[in-house]
């Protein structure tokens, strides 16, 4: 079962293979598998670059972008 990710703090999403790392401010790591993601919510600021919104696509994870 695919679950909603949900990112209140700020920070950048790094791609290693199929799984990508949200790094916080601190440089504190959490893995996002993709192939369990469903949704993604962003409630803070967020460095991505195009790769991420690929892969995104690909495997059609939602991103939600609130400000």
């Amino acid at each position: 079962m695919k679950k909603d990710y949900f990112v209140f703090s700020p920070g950048r999403v790094k791609r290693s293979n199929n799984t990508f790392y949200f790094i916080d401010k601190e440089d504190k790591k959490k893995s996002l598998p993709i192939h369990q993601i469903d949704n993604i919510f962003v409630f803070g600021t967020l460095d991505m670059n195009t790769e991420f919104l690929e892969m995104l696509n690909q495997h059609d994870v939602a991103l939600h972008i609130f400000n």
